[in-house]
């Protein structure tokens, strides 16, 4: 069993520091903060060994490729998995861990195929830990339904076993949330609610509509909702606490 360094991160009191590590999803993914560089680990180097925070890096991945990964290392291995946003995409890495269990996990991601994974490391002083304060209990999964030049736009759904608030069409649950809802769905994926000119490209996909959205509408600020009525973009005056559908961002 992994032995969680958590613990010890929370009960530390650190001022400000390079790197950030923030709890994103029911499933303990973990976002690690974009300006936090880490260090190629040298097991000789004994001074660095004992007060360190380790991750086994083993993949880059699009936006697309993400969910996919992140479901199965998570839910089938128990592998606690960070990201970090890099480019156009995520650098994938198995961590927080000690340094009991970093050379067990870099040889399990090993045997998964990623041969090239190797082990970083940063200071624990250099470590701060941000716990979600989430209203949304069960993040959605991120379907890809566009790609804008370097805009990925991401459709929140949810399985078939989820007993929440959705839109059922065409054997998809559209999540449905409120603005400040859709607002931390979106920055659980490292994204933001699309602009107008982000739905009215959607939106003009015919096949995109009649997918999933012919019974939808979408979030766009926070009293107004957009949607396709026949050939024309409609914009909608509502208010926050009625839940509809949202398109995430990310550039």
């Amino acid at each position: 069993m992994l032995k969680s360094i958590f613990i010890l991160l929370i009960v530390l009191v650190l001022p400000a520091q390079a790197c950030e590590i923030t709890q994103a999803s029911v499933y303990s993914d973990q976002q690690l903060s974009q300006n936090c560089q880490l260090n190629i680990f040298d097991h000789t180097n004994q001074s660095i060994a004992k007060k360190s925070v380790y991750f086994v890096q083993f993949k880059y991945v699009d936006i697309a490729s993400y969910e996919k990964l992140k479901m199965q290392y998570q839910q089938k291995h128990g592998l606690p998995q960070t990201h970090q946003l890099f480019k156009q995409g995520f650098r994938l890495f198995i961590g927080p861990l000690a340094l009991s269990d970093v050379y067990r996990v870099q040889a399990i991601m090993h045997s998964f195929g990623y041969k090239d994974a190797l082990i970083k490391y940063t200071p624990l002083t250099n470590i701060t830990l941000i716990k979600s304060k989430s209203s949304v209990k069960i993040l959605p999964q991120m379907l890809l339904v566009q790609q804008q030049a370097k805009t990925h736009l991401l459709l929140p759904i949810y399985g078939n076993q989820y007993q929440g608030n959705v839109t059922h069409y065409n054997d998809t649950n559209l999540g449905l949330f409120t603005y400040q809802q859709a607002q931390e769905v979106c920055r659980s994926a490292d994204a933001h609610i699309a602009n107008f000119s982000d739905y009215k490209a959607l939106l003009s996909d015919t096949k995109f509509v009649i997918e999933y959205a012919a019974k939808s509408q979408f979030w766009l600020t926070s009293n107004e909702t957009i949607r396709r009525i026949n050939n024309k973009i409609d914009v909608r005056q509502h208010l926050s606490p009625i839940r509809f559908n949202v398109i995430c961002a990310t550039q």
